[in-house]
């Protein structure tokens, strides 16, 4: 992407360089967008390289399904993109680092830019067309040799009459000759009109020849036998053939097509040769061989699908139309089985699809048995056409019988949804953590306790508002007169890329409470468990670096528990001096400490219970109690969210780690901002007496935390770096509401005996007699 990015540069040259090579790059987007800086990047860059330009090539290669850190649907843009699973000799898939020393890889590059060398100049051409040749064909499209010069086919050539020619009438048949002394030409009819004579499927091995296959119009006799004098030359559709054993090759033409061009035969050439040579030839009709799947089985499903009971003996060649295979969600395993009493039998299933290169490959051998996983890297683009889908090809020895089959995975199902829409999960998160905080505020204004995380989760974070609103915000945004006037919502993006569906949303904020829940439970287990250790690391840190002795560094942290203003003022000076990532998660490790510290004083509230109780003081016991697990609850929440927000600035404390040697100071910081203002939080969030009840506002409140989490989940799904003005947002309200808000406290009830007493008054004042009102007057 900086090579990209060099083009912009106002002191490039035009025409330096007009070739960029990319291994293993997310060209479409960042595998998470976790900076504004970057995704203005790849705004800039990819717009301007989206401008179409004869002087300059983009080649990218992606590594198929090993590449866990960078999805290869990303990677699959410019003027040539493909996977090294679908480059010919190459066949393997390789991790985003393994590619870069993948012999069979290196040596296709290798050779690709020894063919882009002019043989005048002995350098690189500067002819882009010469460059796109010689990668179009050791990438995507080589069918012979080591050399893109012999890739170009003489268009008619001289049949040998003295060679040895040959008719079968058989529709599937296998030739196999050693040590020939003359050509072999083994002819193929083209029958016309008939529907069983439609496809002919033909497969080489042990021809090294460059000129093989030819379409001819035999209308010659010689010796008594029929033949062709000239033909033309058919070779450049070959392609290799994927091969464990041997050396292979194959072409597969349409009869009826090649008639229409004054062909009456197919003849393949066998050369002289002192090696082994086998040729399987098989015809076949469209019906018979090309079969359509039109659906794959579904997560629920726990029956294969049979697609070919048995398939045709001595049959070559199969083709399986998947037009529902489009979307991430769609996977299956495609299983083959082998019934063959032949020793050295090979096979081997190609998922390839119209819109990318992106070809995946499975063998059955004698000794291997692997199964083709049917799943996409680059999913049906919105706009193609219909007739552009998936297909497996299924290249068969003719010796066996094979049994054809889809079997469900809900395994791979998941690990789709997780490869595609992971990256979504923190927006999910932070709407889940928004919602538990919200319900647990609205209990503390109504006077209550606030609940536990948890339970806080389960009661306020419940999707049957929220998703319908986000359905509904996310089609009004669509809308043009709406689009011109707010941002851009990531959900057209997902639209555009073929990302959207109508459950995605709720299965990812189930996936992301699941999450929640999770990581609410693992704070409380550290805190539990690990708080007095990690007080004890810090306090021999503190000791040790900084005041020389232990009762100091007590003293110290002490303080700071106290003054959290004074902990904000170095986190703020932190963040200055260094980077606003790691004030960020100095605050994080200062409030795990401050709860830790909480925790700790009810334990002691608790071990307390039993003098209390042999003093009569029970009132007293439940209400403290009760108010320091209010406020654990609360900070709890609080902690959970300044982690994430930790989280999503994690990439700039690594960048200014790499940076430190050199610059002590990270410029520019995308985490700056967000530190400053929860720092400026901080003396506020840190308080031991939150959450306070009875404040005003407690609606006003609840609905801008509901309000924040649904924008979160609309704008910010991809686009991960607008979360943090989200979160900082919703701090910043909670902060302004617990400090300046002024609380409504509740009339108290009347007692028992006061309330008596006015309804007897009351009833004397009625019941008073006449007399006594006139001798008061």
């Amino acid at each position: 992407m900086v090579a990209k990015g060099v083009f912009l540069e106002p002191t490039f040259v035009p025409g330096s360089v007009n070739t960029v090579l990319t291994l293993a790059t997310p060209h479409a987007s960042p595998v998470m967008m976790l900076d504004p800086y970057v995704a203005s990047y790849y705004q800039k860059v990819n717009s301007f390289w989206e401008v179409g330009d004869s002087n300059r090539l983009l080649i990218s290669v992606g590594g198929g399904h090993r590449d866990l850190l960078v999805r290869s649907g990303l990677t699959l843009e410019g003027n040539i993109s493909t996977l090294s699973t679908a480059v010919p000799a190459v066949w393997v898939s390789a991790d985003h680092l393994c590619i870069l020393w993948c012999k069979q890889l290196v040596l296709s590059l290798a050779r690709a830019l020894f063919d882009s060398v002019d043989s005048k100049t002995k350098l690189l051409s500067n002819d882009p067309q010469i460059i796109y040749e010689a990668f179009n064909y050791h990438l995507l499209n080589r069918n012979f040799g080591k050399r893109v010069a012999s890739a170009f086919y003489p268009s008619n050539t001289d049949f040998d009459k003295e060679g040895e020619w040959r008719e079968y009438l058989r529709r599937q048949f296998t030739v196999k000759e050693t040590h020939l002394k003359k050509p072999v030409y083994i002819m193929v009819r083209i029958v016309p009109n008939d529907l069983k004579h439609e496809f002919v499927s033909i497969e080489a091995i042990g021809i090294e020849r460059r000129d093989w296959v030819y379409g001819c119009n035999a209308d010659l006799v010689y010796k008594h036998v029929r033949m062709c004098e000239t033909g033309m030359n058919l070779s450049n559709f070959t392609k290799f053939v994927p091969s464990l054993m041997k050396r292979r090759k194959s072409v597969t033409f349409n009869l009826h097509s090649l008639k229409k061009q004054g062909f009456s035969h197919v003849v393949v050439r066998v050369p002289p040769s002192s090696n082994e040579v086998v040729l399987n030839i098989d015809v076949f009709s469209r019906q018979e061989r090309i079969l359509q799947v039109n659906s794959l089985p579904s997560i629920y499903s726990r029956s294969p699908v049979d697609v070919v009971e048995v398939t045709s003996v001595g049959a070559l060649y199969y083709q399986l139309q998947l037009p529902t295979l489009e979307k991430a969600w769609h996977a299956a395993n495609l299983v083959f089985e082998a019934n063959c009493a032949a020793q050295n039998h090979h096979a081997v299933a190609t998922l390839a699809t119209d819109w990318s290169s992106e070809d995946s490959h499975a063998f059955v051998t004698s000794s291997v048995s692997q199964s083709l996983p049917l799943k996409l890297h680059l999913l049906r683009p919105n706009g193609i056409e219909k007739s552009e889908i998936s297909h497996v090809t299924l290249q068969l020895d003719p010796a066996c019988t094979y049994n054809v089959k889809i079997e469900p995975s809900p395994a791979m199902i998941l690990g789709q949804l997780v490869r595609f829409y992971a990256p979504q999960l923190p927006a999910y998160l932070v709407a889940v953590l928004l919602l538990a905080l919200r319900a647990q505020l609205n209990g503390v204004a109504e006077g209550q306790t606030c609940i536990a995380f948890h339970s806080a989760i389960a009661s306020g974070s419940k999707p049957y508002f929220l998703m319908p609103i986000l359905k509904v915000s996310v089609h009004i945004l669509r809308l043009g007169p709406v689009a011109k006037i707010f941002p851009s919502s990531d959900w057209i993006l997902l639209y555009s890329q073929g990302l959207d569906m109508f459950f995605l949303p709720l299965i990812l904020y189930c996936v992301a409470s699941f999450a929640a829940y999770v990581f609410g439970l693992a704070i409380w287990i550290a805190v539990v468990v690990w708080g007095t250790t990690a007080n004890k690391i810090l306090v021999r840190f503190i000791s040790r670096s900084i005041f020389g002795g232990f009762r100091w560094s007590e003293w110290v942290l002490g303080t700071f528990a106290k003054l959290p203003w004074a902990v904000a003022f170095l986190l703020v000076a932190l963040a200055y001096a260094t980077c606003g990532a790691l004030a960020l998660a100095a605050g994080l490790c200062f409030y795990f400490l401050l709860v830790v510290k909480m925790y700790e004083e009810y334990l002691e509230e608790l071990l307390k219970v039993p003098l209390r109780l042999i003093k009569g003081q029970r009132t007293e016991i439940w209400g403290r109690s009760e108010t320091f697990l209010s406020e654990l609850h609360f900070h709890c929440t609080g902690l959970l969210l300044w982690a994430v927000t930790t989280g999503l600035h994690a990439p700039c404390a690594l960048a200014w780690a790499r940076a430190f040697p050199f610059e002590t100071r990270l410029s520019p910081d995308p985490s700056l901002a967000a530190a400053l203002a929860l720092c400026v939080c901080a003396p506020v969030l840190w308080q031991r007496q939150m959450p306070r009840q009875y404040l005003k506002h407690g609606q006003e409140m609840s609905g801008i935390l509901f309000g924040v989490a649904a924008l979160g989940l609309i704008f910010a799904p991809v686009s991960l770096y607008r979360l943090s003005p989200f979160l900082v947002a919703a701090f910043m309200m909670v902060c302004l509401q617990q400090l300046m808000a002024k609380q409504i406290l509740p009339i108290p009830e009347p007692s028992a005996p006061a309330a008596t007493a006015a309804i007897m008054e009351k009833a004397e004042t009625e019941e008073e007699p006449p007399a006594d009102k006139e001798k008061q007057s």
